[in-house]
């Protein structure tokens, strides 16, 4: 999960655009210890300097961007005192955009472009999701946070929190070719070759020493790929509690070693390249997502608006009707939709086919409701007359499929399915939206 904090100095919204200076935006990925497992109460007794809101430094996470301040999210992570630390050392406003998700790994969740590039295997849905997300803060960084005035940014840093999921089945072998990929592909990602780089070593835990076996293993490649790049540094934790997230107050004290690392780079000058930063984003789409079409239009006969001649779900029911399978509103990648249809996997739709109609057109995914729960995985499969027309990728949470199926002349029925693809059924929360039929113009 990726964090961005926007650090904004008070009464900077009077001023003309021309005179703000350019926001900072820093990215904060990893595992359950960038999530963070301080308590509230321990930041309040010991580290009251860190209690009140800044109105100079903002973050961004879970889908919220506020001021920073103590429990925006899973307790407090290490990005409330680094915040706090480089918020001091600028005269710029600061932003923080922190994706985090507990127990995943970067070989495969978190797998970089270049990994896949250079071993096989897939894209992770993570690395994913934060690029994404990222683009779209960057894209229009107002929308997301209301302190950025339009005075332009400059991207500050990445850091990185992860490593004690790749202590277990040998994934430590892989790390460090692992690791430089993700760095190599992040800066290519934020077309900033040089973008500064802050590497937490995990802890000497037991559980990753010695239940594990490979915590030496991950420590020493997170050393070495940071020593060999004049644009990095790493912060130690060895020192600190060995439990799975350390003890409380443990993620301050990182938060501020995180900080000094990072205070050496934060005044320089930082390359930053609108332009080259949406042709990347091209780029990646292409690559994140291949052989899914453009965007279908909107259909004119909804499918939500029909009576369907089959409907089946494999959790909770019979399929929803403007409504996720939970009765929530739909919504795919934060995305919401007024009209479709929530099941789950395996589920099946069937239609018939009007004469009139002549394409099939939705939008597929696993509905937002179910976050990071479970590891939900499908397949979306359009049929008709039994004869398989389209089908999706494997899809993984905030993924988007475009379906865009021409109807052939004579047919009669449509059959949506979705299938469990590669994790059982647990948490497989379906969703068609947009879905329906273009009919013939007249």
């Amino acid at each position: 999960m990726l964090f961005v904090v926007v650090a904004f100095l008070s009464g900077l919204g009077a001023q003309p655009v021309s005179e703000l200076k350019p926001l900072k935006i820093f990215l904060l990925a990893g595992q359950s210890n960038m999530v963070g497992y301080t308590s509230v109460e321990w930041v309040q007794k010991n580290a009251q300097e860190l209690v009140k809101p800044r109105d100079d430094v903002w973050c961004y996470w879970q889908r919220k961007c506020a001021p920073l301040a103590p429990g925006m999210g899973h307790k407090v992570g290490p990005e409330l005192p680094f915040g706090h630390v480089v918020g001091d050392a600028t005269d710029q406003p600061v932003l923080l955009c922190k994706f985090a998700s507990g127990g995943t790994t970067l070989h495969e969740k978190w797998r970089p472009p270049s990994a896949v590039a250079r071993a096989g295997g897939e894209i992770g849905f993570l690395y994913k999701n934060m690029i994404k997300k990222f683009y779209r803060i960057l894209s229009d960084p107002g929308k997301f946070c209301p302190a950025y005035k339009g005075q332009g940014y400059e991207l500050a840093g990445f850091i990185w929190f992860q490593g004690e999921n790749d202590c277990f089945k040998e994934m430590w072998n892989h790390y460090e070719a692992n690791l430089k990929d993700l760095i190599k592909d992040v800066r290519t990602a934020c077309a900033s070759p040089d973008l500064p780089i802050i590497i937490v070593q995990i802890n000497d835990s037991g559980v990753w020493d010695k239940a594990g076996g490979g915590g030496p293993f991950v420590r020493a490649a997170q050393q070495k790929v940071a020593e060999s790049d004049k644009n990095a540094d790493w912060v130690n934790t060895k020192d600190l509690g060995e439990g799975y997230h350390y003890i409380d107050g443990d993620h301050v004290t990182i938060g501020r070693r995180i900080g000094s690392a990072m205070v050496h780079f934060v005044n320089k000058t930082a390359v930053t390249d609108p332009k080259a930063i949406q042709e990347s984003r091209r780029n990646l789409d292409k690559l994140f997502y291949p052989g899914r079409g453009p965007l279908p239009p909107e259909p004119d006969v909804h499918l939500s608006d029909l009576k369907w001649n089959k409907g089946t779900a494999g959790w909770g029911g019979d399929p929803r009707i403007n409504k996720s399978i939970e009765d929530r509103p739909l919504s795919i990648d934060d995305k919401p939709y007024a009209k479709g249809i929530g099941t789950h996997a395996e589920s099946e739709l069937e239609y018939p086919i009007e004469p009139t109609c002549e394409r099939f057109v939705a939008i597929a995914g696993i509905d937002d409701e179910m976050g990071m729960r479970g590891v939900p995985s499908v397949v979306f499969q359009v049929m008709i007359d039994g004869k398989k027309l389209a089908e999706s990728v494997v899809m993984k949470p905030q993924e988007v499929w475009h379906f865009d199926v021409k109807i052939p002349a004579g047919s009669k029925t449509l059959t949506l399915k979705v299938l469990e693809a590669d994790s059982g059924t647990n948490s497989d929360h379906a969703d068609w939206v947009q879905a329906g039929f273009v009919v013939k113009k007249e």
